[in-house]
């Protein structure tokens, strides 16, 4: 808001420097929960596949893990990194700032408009015509596509916020 002044969190009673490590300490713990997690989707896939038995379980358990774990902290890492920043008083113009936000805009789109209906089509073909639809073969393999995207926007997001590189 133009003309706004900047919160005093000491005037509040919170010391800054504890206000930035908890959430320093919150970005680290969510962003591990959803890389991690979205790391083992492939090992799933691969599970379900060889396994035809288990591959509707695989894929319920897949749409549960990304909507109830995996985007909502993915959510939560974003947030609390635009936080840090903002707090840390880092100038929003380094480029490893511009291109970690960049890169979690992307994810966080893809993952919206293209991810999640592919995965709820998924479901619904495997549902209507089982693991050898060719149709369902094809939306299987868009999402494993997906995932290699995904796995190497977030190798991407990892390396930015262990290096900070100085360059960018």
């Amino acid at each position: 808001m133009p003309g706004a002044r900047p919160v005093s969190w000491r005037r509040c009673g919170i010391n800054p420097a504890t206000l930035y490590r908890a959430l320093k300490f919150l970005h680290v713990l969510s962003a591990t929960l959803a890389f991690g997690a979205s790391l083992t989707y492939g090992a799933w896939t691969l599970r379900g596949v060889r396994d035809s038995a288990h591959e509707g379980f695989v894929l319920r358990g897949l749409l549960w893990l990304d909507r109830w774990l995996v985007n909502p902290a993915f959510t939560v890492a974003g947030l609390s990194g635009i936080a840090l920043v903002r707090l840390g008083g880092l100038p929003w113009g380094l480029l490893w700032v511009r291109a970690s936000l960049a890169l979690f805009l992307f994810t966080t789109a893809l993952s919206w408009a293209v991810y999640r209906p592919l995965a709820r089509r998924q479901w619904d073909r495997f549902s209507a015509a089982g693991s050898a639809d060719p149709h369902y073969r094809r939306l299987s393999l868009w999402a494993a596509r997906l995932g290699l995207v995904f796995t190497l926007a977030n190798l991407g997001l990892l390396a930015l916020m262990v290096f900070q590189p100085a360059g960018l």
